[in-house]
């Protein structure tokens, strides 16, 4: 398949112009090697003792990273719930009563059509 040809190239490419670590390097290598290009393939027996751990603390670093994330939100949603209905409860909006004006509304659109030709003017 000419699709997964060029992929192994393009990658291999990227290979030689960036830097890469060799537990990288060795990652790539087994994402190149695969057959249909696209199968992560990559022999847990050719890792290192060291790799191991560090693979192990990024893994955990990014579980707790993710929920101490969540948790924050989590509260955040439920602070700024209760905030609401505190606010709501105890300090109400005044309700604001509108009396209708004895006067005709042509007064009040022939003044804030003056109003409109001295600004422009």
């Amino acid at each position: 398949m000419p699709v997964f040809s060029n992929l192994n190239r393009v990658l291999r490419l990227i290979c030689r112009i960036t830097t890469f670590s060799p537990l990288e390097i060795r990652l790539l290598d087994g994402l190149l090697s695969c057959p249909n290009g696209w199968i992560f393939v990559l022999d847990p027996l050719s890792l290192s003792e060291q790799e191991y751990v560090v693979i192990a603390q990024g893994l955990v670093l990014t579980v707790v990273g993710m929920t101490v994330v969540f948790l924050f939100l989590t509260l955040l949603v439920i602070l700024m719930n209760v905030l609401s209905a505190v606010v709501i409860r105890y300090f109400p909006e005044p309700v604001v009563e509108v009396a209708e004006s004895s006067g005709s509304k042509d007064a009040e659109i022939a003044a804030v059509i003056a109003a409109v030709k001295a600004y422009i003017s």
